[in-house]
């Protein structure tokens, strides 16, 4: 069974990917426009996707759940 296949469970539950800019990676920003339109399921900040931006990735979460999951404990 590969991922999206199977019976959520937990339907108040969401699942989402978090990227930065993915400017060096040819199409890739376009790709990730595509998976958007699809599934809904894209956070993008705005900073370069690299390992020494993780911090800016999880602060970029914690603002996404803020704004859009005001009942989460």
């Amino acid at each position: 069974m590969h991922v999206g296949q199977e019976k959520n469970v937990m339907p108040e539950v969401r699942l989402a990917f978090t990227f930065g800019r993915l400017t060096s990676v040819p199409g890739a920003e376009e790709a990730l426009d595509t998976e958007d339109d699809q599934h809904g399921d894209i956070v993008q900040g705005n900073f370069d996707e690299n390992y020494r931006n993780l911090t800016l990735k999880s602060l970029t979460d914690l603002d996404w759940v803020i704004d859009y999951c005001p009942a989460a404990e």
